[in-house]
């Protein structure tokens, strides 16, 4: 595509530079980038492959399961998800600020730079206000005062670091080699069909 614009516009320009429409031509010194990524279309899951995806996130990867279904139910991104805080929690009005996001170790304003509002159904704002719950009692229990304005999603007692984001990551990945679908790159699915394909040969050659 960008090979079409630079074909399409350089021409235009050097008219406009030659007639004095113009004072210079921008694209006379246009490069194309050197990348060789090439975007792979992922197809989103159906409606009942997402609610067995996340049934399975329960028994599999119960830790962040939570986070799984709010996503699900929000289409936040990642670090979003794991940047909520309590007082972005508006169970009234079954209503989610997002104005922050975590970045590594960082806590960031979110990638749009704005401030929105998301609504969820009851049952996930029922989720949401039962996990600040157990955090009030995982915290008296462990005998620690929550902070001020705690992060919904953590591993702190004290709440006041958020999950990180690669945890999540990782998670996500054990819950794909359980159900037989992790990421691969092509190369490494066409290695395998390659030895599969030998194996079952082999083992005809055999007679098993």
């Amino acid at each position: 595509r960008m090979n079409q614009a630079k074909s399409l516009y350089r021409p235009f320009f050097r008219w406009a530079t030659k007639r004095g429409l113009a004072v210079r031509n921008p694209m006379a010194d246009f490069q194309l980038p050197t990348s060789t990524y090439v975007s792979s279309e992922r197809t989103a899951p159906e409606a009942d492959e997402l609610c067995a995806l996340l049934v399975a996130a329960v028994e599999v990867v119960p830790d962040v399961a939570p986070l799984l279904v709010l996503g699900a139910a929000t289409g936040m991104r990642r670090g979003e998800l794991v940047g909520i805080r309590r007082s972005r929690i508006h169970p009234d009005q079954l209503r989610i600020t997002v104005d922050s996001a975590v970045d590594g170790a960082r806590v960031k304003s979110t990638k749009t730079r704005a401030e929105r509002s998301l609504f969820v159904d009851e049952e996930t704002m029922a989720m949401l206000v039962r996990l600040g719950r157990q955090q009030e009692e995982s915290a008296t229990a462990a005998g620690v005062p929550l902070v001020d304005d705690p992060f919904l999603f953590t591993r702190e007692p004290d709440a006041s670091a958020p999950l990180p984001p690669d945890t999540l990551t990782k998670r996500v990945a054990v819950l794909k080699e359980h159900l037989g679908i992790e990421d691969k790159r092509p190369d490494t699915i066409a290695r395998e069909d390659e030895a599969l394909r030998l194996f079952l040969g082999a083992s005809e050659l055999r007679g098993v």
